[in-house]
């Protein structure tokens, strides 16, 4: 799958990343329709905090607004957050 890496202060790129996978009976993976980037990504993306390695969601901050498919639900209790 594609998605962006933060290298460092200006230097964000789309690339292969591993796909996300299920480890506890709680977690989901989803299919995102539409996200942004939250307005604390923008203090490493300008260079004011410093990354020490390059980074990626979930080390990031994106707010999702809409997800058109879920995948791999359990039956185990799930729980979001706001």
């Amino acid at each position: 799958m594609r998605g962006t890496v933060l290298y460092g202060p200006r230097d964000v790129r789309f690339e292969e990343v591993p796909a996300p996978v299920i480890v506890q009976p709680t977690d989901a993976v989803i299919k995102v329709a539409a996200a942004c980037v939250c307005g604390s990504d923008l203090w490493p993306y300008r260079g004011i905090s410093a990354i020490d390695k390059p980074t990626r969601s979930p080390d990031l901050t994106f707010t999702v607004f809409g997800a058109s498919t879920v995948k791999g639900l359990t039956a185990a209790p799930l729980t979001t957050r706001r």
